[in-house]
């Protein structure tokens, strides 16, 4: 990892964001970090789980049907 380019941005996927920072930084590293962190998004969480609620819906309806 030291070996990345100065300019070289690390984007960070998870929820422990801070900790992996800080781990980064403490290896020694200062490229610049940058995260995202869907727990910001919760319409997306909520949208995605009536999706889903819909399709096992649908999916108990049509294996009531061949029973």
């Amino acid at each position: 990892m030291r070996d990345l380019p100065p300019d070289a941005a690390i984007f960070i996927c998870n929820v422990y964001y801070r900790e992996i920072e800080e781990q980064l930084r403490g290896m020694g590293l200062s490229n610049p970090i940058e995260y995202f962190n869907d727990e910001y998004m919760p319409s997306f969480h909520f949208d995605r789980l009536e999706e889903q609620e819909a399709k096992d819906a649908e999916n108990r309806r049509a294996d009531a049907k061949r029973d």
